[in-house]
């Protein structure tokens, strides 16, 4: 009969790992670029256009001054990408040929995971998805994951929470991820509700929502009404949808009179609402009747 093996402990591997990121005795390579590929477990799914371009003309005017991390070659000579795709793909950009890499060992997504955290390059959602990866590959508890990024265990469980959204309102974050903090997101997953839950986001894209509002709304759910019957979802939602719709569209009949004075970020806000009514539509019944003009309503 075999006997169990005790669980593994994180804390001298975690140790391993910040040493092979900052420690200045580790060995840098010259590599080819199109010798590294990337690593299909990088937690981070969202790279910016313009801050790339950005990243690559600071590279150009500086020089790269952090190295990549990379795996050892494998049998096709090929390096794992560890950490450092944004600065790997602005060298590209630029048309290098060649970049500065340090080659360690260890498990790809763990690494990926811990050097983009020290880094703060991740949104709440891919933060997420690699803390859960973490657990599913290694059977890691939320402790463990907690002590790997050096976060508290309430705070990986709430973040594995926001997992819970709805997958258009997770798929929307990284593009709206500078504007919405954490404690927002938490809120939000808190709900429970996939209709609350898109009603407040399609607030907090357009006119905001304080935390204390999405607790509120939290608070309606839960509570029994004066009959024996709870409320329900829907009618939470279609309370709060009234409260929002209407002011959002006498805005946006407002912007239809001077487009020109919408900047990047505010397209950036239409293109994100625009989505999230679109995925919050396809889930409601049709109905007959006739769309009222924007004008009506201003």
């Amino acid at each position: 009969m075999s006997r169990k093996m005790p669980p593994r402990t994180t804390t001298g591997h975690v140790s391993s790992l910040m040493t092979s990121f900052f420690s200045g005795e580790s060995r840098v390579s010259t590599l080819a670029l199109t010798s590294i590929v990337p690593n299909p477990d990088q937690p981070r799914s969202f790279f910016d256009d313009d801050d790339l371009a950005a990243l690559a003309s600071s590279i150009h005017r500086l020089g790269l001054l952090q190295p990549v991390l990379v795996s050892a070659s494998g049998p096709d000579g090929k390096h794992i990408l560890y950490a450092g795709e944004r600065r790997w793909r602005a060298c590209r950009l630029l048309g290098h040929h060649e970049i500065k890499a340090i080659i360690i060992s260890g498990d790809p997504a763990e690494i990926a995971l811990v050097e983009n955290v020290v880094r703060v390059d991740l949104d709440m959602v891919e933060l997420a998805r690699g803390c859960e990866r973490l657990m599913n590959r290694h059977g890691y508890t939320q402790g463990q994951v907690a002590e790997i990024l050096g976060r508290s265990q309430s705070e990986i469980s709430r973040t594995l929470n926001i997992l819970s959204l709805p997958e258009d309102i997770l798929q929307a974050v990284p593009s709206v991820s500078n504007k919405i903090s954490k404690s927002t997101l938490f809120a939000l997953a808190d709900l429970g509700d996939e209709q609350a839950a898109r009603v407040a986001w399609g607030r907090i894209v357009t006119t905001g929502m304080t935390v204390s509002e999405l607790r509120a709304m939290k608070t309606d759910l839960n509570t029994p009404s004066a009959k024996p019957e709870q409320k329900s979802a829907k009618d939470v939602g279609t309370a709060s949808a009234t409260k929002v719709l209407l002011p959002a569209l006498k805005q946006i009949a407002r912007l239809q009179a001077s487009p020109g004075s919408l900047g990047h970020e505010d397209i950036q806000r239409l293109h994100a609402l625009r989505d999230a009514l679109d995925q919050l539509l396809g889930t409601l019944p049709e109905r007959a009747g006739h769309e009222t003009p924007l004008c009506d309503i201003a």
